[in-house]
């Protein structure tokens, strides 16, 4: 038996729409197909396969040292320069927070010209971290934000944050909002709204804390529960 980890691009993005007979081929002849959420769950149902919802898998990071931030509050921003990632309209809040630093993760050759040009001075592009220093940055950071356009995308980014205790603020989709119930703010991807959102966690920083504390605790046991779901299914 083999189980299929089904990202969300291989529904809904359109470069892979010709290969979604292939998909649903071998979503039939899985002992399970690993999904994020309920939408791609039915998909997979609907094509005659057997899926599972799992969310997030728990993340330990490994740190070797502190992450170099500077002084003041500091906002750790997961992303890859992707097309659904409204990196403009986060840079834009950038430049409204001028005593708010900035820390870009993913390799910036991705990112357009014309976006570049946006790029504050309180906005540093790290490059692409290695585990080590990833997670000090997301363990340290005050919040960490990572955004997305496309509904029924899973940020793993979050998840990564959130098991590190750190408050998240991510996109205000359905699939996210019941994913992040606890220790973060959600956001529609406007300037506007990231700006009060980070305005938001400063003055409640503890208190989201606490809460990412609670949620990471929850998504443990939970975790333990899909694992062993898993596992029999592929018994």
């Amino acid at each position: 038996p083999f189980v299929l980890d089904c990202h969300t691009g291989a529904y809904t993005n359109r470069r892979w729409r010709y290969f979604q007979w292939l998909q649903h081929f071998l979503g039939r002849q899985a002992a399970a197909n690993i999904v994020t959420n309920d939408h791609l769950k039915e998909l997979v149902e609907e094509n005659g396969g057997t899926a599972v919802i799992v969310r997030d898998v728990p993340v330990i990071f490994e740190f070797m040292s502190e992450y170099p931030l500077s002084d003041g509050f500091n906002v750790a921003a997961v992303c890859s320069f992707n097309y659904d990632e409204p990196i403009a309209a986060m840079f834009e809040a950038a430049a409204q927070l001028s005593d708010t630093n900035f820390y870009f993760t993913g390799n910036p050759k991705h990112l357009s010209p014309e976006i570049s040009e946006l790029r504050p001075g309180n906005v540093q592009l790290t490059g692409f971290l290695s585990d080590s220093d990833y997670g000090s940055l997301l363990n340290q950071a005050d919040v960490v934000l990572t955004l997305t356009t496309q509904n029924h995308t899973m940020l793993r980014g979050a998840w990564e944050s959130i098991y590190q205790c750190t408050p998240v603020i991510v996109s205000d989709w359905d699939i996210l909002r019941t994913a992040f119930d606890d220790g973060a703010v959600h956001v529609d991807n406007t300037t506007e709204s990231i700006v009060n959102a980070i305005r938001f966690v400063q003055a409640n920083v503890d208190e989201l804390r606490e809460g990412a504390s609670k949620a990471r605790r929850r998504r443990i046991d939970h975790w333990q529960e899909v694992k062993s779901l898993l596992i029999e299914k592929t018994r």
